[in-house]
């Protein structure tokens, strides 16, 4: 696995203004517990000015959890926020 110099050093940098806002958004839209179709968060995400990459790494950075459900076309990935939304 390959890190990056800041990863590699132990530098933590603060968020900016879209990664905070994409964090907020997956904590409010995901907050409830429930599973969430992937497709949906990334849907309602674009919606509200967010990225698909800014969405990607704020899910990587709260630790949301990516399930299957069901099988074929008929199957979907979900996405949990973890109990007590643990950040990276």
């Amino acid at each position: 696995m390959a890190l990056t110099a800041d990863e590699a050093f132990g530098v933590v940098r603060a968020d900016g203004p879209e990664m905070s806002k994409a964090k907020a958004f997956l904590q409010t839209f995901l907050g409830s517990g429930t599973p969430c179709p992937e497709k949906l968060v990334e849907e309602k995400a674009v919606e509200a000015g967010i990225s698909r990459r800014t969405l990607n790494r704020a899910k990587k950075k709260l630790r949301i959890a990516s399930s299957r459900a069901g099988y074929g076309d008929g199957g979907e990935w979900l996405w949990t926020l973890p109990v007590g939304g643990d950040e990276q």
